[in-house]
């Protein structure tokens, strides 16, 4: 149902004529009270103060008393024509010989020549207090006077004292009042919804906005403002604009009618700002000045978070420094310097053979770290090309090289902004982005690939080599300035082979991760008469290889398989024997026995074909 925001001020015999004449869907819209002046006055004292009525429809004398006390909120008049009175000045003279027109403080439009048009006699009267209203009619009553034109309060009065009376308000001045109001309530609601909206979009949006007049008084302060600079709204909302900002230069803006873009201001706070000025132009004159502004340092924060939704390739550290497997000293040791070095915001070099947990340590260290929420980007230089690698580091402008994406894209060093950038395999990048590298370490910018400006950056480098950078630097291939800045704090990540006594740990963890934690509960005998035979194995591939190895004793264990199917690709010292001893005489009697079929040997021997092939050429057989 609408809402019911337009009063109309009424008596009785108004509301009557009304109801009468006026279409019931019009009359929806308003609350009618019928109520003497002093009532009237506080119901529309009341209704404004709880913000319940947009327009006031009133009549007479109810007209000229809330115009004069109301003057916030628009009161359309019951407007009585010329032709209205004259037609009721012709109904009162059938009636009369004697016609008296009635009206409260001159509101009915009365010329004199309207006496002469009718030979009957017509008074005009008018009153300005209500109480002279009774004895005024008594008098026209001993004069003569047979009818009484007026309003509801001077026909009801006029009746009393026996007098005939006509309404002055016509079907035409009732539409028309009530039609006006009705139209200027929705265009004031209209405009009260465009306000909201523009007061809840200027509220909502994050920058600062202030607008001043040409007066420098503020008109304009919203949310964003007040908690950018430390003032309050009510301090600021009516003042000239040097007293909340001493330093502005929105008087010059406006005077000079020429805007200031992408400027960088400090405010009173201490905030460094970056803020847009511009004059507000009417017909060709500057008539206020407007600013936005925001935080650089908000301003930073949301650039990363833009770059990472537009790059959503999970730009996050999984991986925890306990979350790297182990209870023996030397891979303790190397976690404790890990958690050492992470609290030091500076370049790490992690060695080690391959497999050994250098992208785990280098997540491990970034999660330890002071930049744990902000992005971790890891790329294997050895994967990619130089050109390739180049441009991913780098990122590139529109039109740097032939295939380059329209608008351009950013660099992996420019998405890990703030946070920690991995770059394994650093002994395999060429020296072209070997100096590019340094150039990003020294003075902490980059530069896209076909572009001539320099973007700031604020990373932590982590670099990791599986082969000796000394060597690489006496070969010639490393340059060794970028050694020396990537060489800060260095980490020797031990390889398997120097922390058996980890194995068990490992092991579960991997049929942990695999989701065969039963495995090991089911054999664990087995798993362990496994690594008996796996501790002389020098375990080139570490953690990898192990991983390998698991998955494959998982299956050999689980389908009743021989042992030897999961570690016949491997040297170990050993293994071959098992459960047999595979010399000269035993296999020669096994190969008697199936007619030389060595697939069948192989069955009774219980070893692969494979493993049977290599022992009898070993043996020269």
């Amino acid at each position: 149902m609408e809402e019911k925001r337009i009063l109309l001020a009424s008596y009785q015999r108004l509301t009557d004529q009304i109801n009468r004449v006026i279409d019931k869907n019009l009359l929806t819209r308003f609350q009618v009270y019928n109520e003497a002046r002093e009532a009237i006055y506080e119901i529309v004292k009341e209704q404004m103060a709880n913000n319940l009525v947009d327009v006031i429809v009133a009549g007479s004398s109810n007209y000229i008393l809330l115009k004069d006390n109301f003057p916030s909120v628009p009161i359309i008049p019951i407007k009585v024509s010329g032709l209205d009175l004259l037609e009721s000045l012709k109904k009162a003279c059938a009636i009369s010989n004697y016609v008296a027109v009635v009206t409260f403080k001159d509101y009915l439009p009365w010329d004199v020549s309207y006496s002469e048009l009718f030979k009957r006699k017509v008074s005009y009267i008018s009153y300005n207090q209500q109480e002279n209203l009774g004895s005024i009619l008594t008098q026209l009553k001993k004069e003569g006077c047979g009818c009484v034109i007026g309003s509801s309060v001077v026909c009801d009065m006029a009746e009393e004292a026996g007098l005939n009376t006509v309404f002055i308000y016509s079907k035409n001045s009732l539409a028309s009042a009530l039609q006006r109001a009705v139209e200027l309530q929705e265009s004031i609601q209209r405009e009260q919804e465009r306000n909201q909206q523009l007061s809840l979009i200027i509220d909502l949006i994050p920058s600062g906005i202030i607008s001043i007049n040409k007066n420098y008084h503020v008109t304009l302060y919203n949310d964003a403002a007040s908690k950018l600079t430390g003032i309050p709204l009510n301090q600021a909302i009516g003042k000239n604009i040097t007293e909340v900002l001493p330093n502005t230069r929105l008087p010059e803006v406006l005077n000079k009618a020429k805007a200031e873009m992408a400027q960088l201001q400090k405010m009173p706070n201490g905030i460094t700002i970056l803020t847009n000025r511009a004059p507000i132009m009417v017909k060709g004159k500057a008539r206020g000045a407007v600013a936005t502004f925001n935080n650089i340092d908000e301003i930073s924060k949301a650039e990363r978070k833009i770059r990472q939704n537009l790059y959503n390739k999970g730009f996050v550290a999984k991986k925890n420094l306990h979350d790297i497997v182990g209870s023996s000293d030397v891979i303790t040791e190397v976690r404790e310097l890990a958690k050492i070095y992470a609290r030091e915001d500076t370049t790490v070099l992690l060695t080690g053979e391959t497999g050994t947990g250098k992208e785990m340590f280098a997540q491990g260290i970034h999660n330890w770290s002071s930049r744990k929420t902000e992005p971790f980007v890891a790329i294997n230089c050895s994967a990619l090309s130089e050109e390739i690698l180049e441009s991913e580091l780098f990122g590139y402008d529109e039109g740097a090289f032939t295939g380059a994406l329209k608008g351009g894209k950013i660099g992996l060093l420019e998405l890990g902004h703030k946070g920690t950038v991995f770059l394994d395999e650093i002994g395999t990048v060429s020296e072209k982005v070997q100096s590019r590298l340094l150039r990003v370490l020294e003075e902490k910018e980059i530069m896209r690939l076909g572009s001539d400006k320099v973007i700031p950056v604020d990373i932590r480098v982590i670099a990791a080599s599986n082969v000796s950078l000394d060597k690489e630097i006496t070969k010639g291939s490393f340059r060794q300035d970028l050694y020396y800045r990537l060489n800060v704090m260095n980490i020797f990540i031990p390889p398997l082979r120097e922390r058996k006594e980890d194995f068990p740990q490992l092991i579960q963890e991997i049929l942990k991760q695999e989701g065969k934690e039963h495995m090991y509960e089911t054999h664990q005998q087995k798993f362990e008469n496994a690594l008996q035979l796996l501790k002389n194995h020098s375990w080139p591939g570490n953690a990898r290889e192990l991983r390998n190895v698991i998955q494959r004793l998982c299956l050999v264990f689980a389908n009743n398989l021989n042992l030897n199917i999961a570690l016949n690709d491997l040297p170990l010292e050993g293994k071959l024997n098992c459960d047999y001893k595979l010399d000269r005489n035993t296999i020669y009697e096994v190969l008697q026995k199936t007619g030389g079929n060595r697939r069948r040997a192989a069955e009774q021997l219980k070893v692969s074909r494979t493993t049977l092939w290599r022992r009898m050429k070993e043996l020269e057989l």
